[in-house]
């Protein structure tokens, strides 16, 4: 009978997660990823985030391994859209250069999209402090290529 219950417990617990709120599952999305990517866990961060994103998002953390060492980070503000498909997060970053052990700050938007219920991170820039937290990277040619032409570019021939 008590194996029963732990069962049907288990089986309710996974129930209640699944159904979490649109704005819980982004807050725990963008505490997970940017947890991760403090600790120096980038890989584990990259899979927070879309894969159109994901090379460019890893690529400009190179530097972070030997160059860069997080003090803290905070997320400050979430706002979502009214219809729960997009949000925009503000964090704020500290860190030390590790060539003088210079203190920076860094305050990063990122941009957050809901992909069937998963939230994923589809953008990031720096909106103010020191930039070079994030390196500037090109975008990766495949990513660029299945987006499309940019707005108000001219399509092929």
């Amino acid at each position: 009978m008590r194996a029963l219950l732990l069962c049907l417990a288990l089986s309710l617990g996974g129930c209640f997660i699944n159904n979490a709120s649109p704005q819980k599952k982004l807050g725990e999305s963008i505490r997970d990823m940017n947890n991760a990517a403090h600790w120096g866990r980038v890989g584990q961060a990259a899979l927070y985030v879309d894969g159109k994103y994901r090379s460019q998002f890893v690529a400009r953390r190179a530097h972070w391994t030997g160059e860069v060492q997080l003090a803290e980070h905070e997320v400050v503000h979430v706002q979502m859209d009214e219809t729960g498909d997009t949000a925009v997060a503000m964090v704020t970053c500290s860190w030390y250069g590790l060539s003088d052990m210079s203190l920076h700050s860094t305050v990063i938007q990122q941009t957050w999209k809901n992909f069937d219920g998963e939230y994923a991170l589809i953008e990031e820039h720096v909106v103010r402090g020191d930039a070079t937290l994030l390196l500037d990277v090109e975008p990766d040619p495949a990513a660029k290529a299945a987006a499309g032409p940019a707005p108000g570019a001219p399509g092929p021939g």
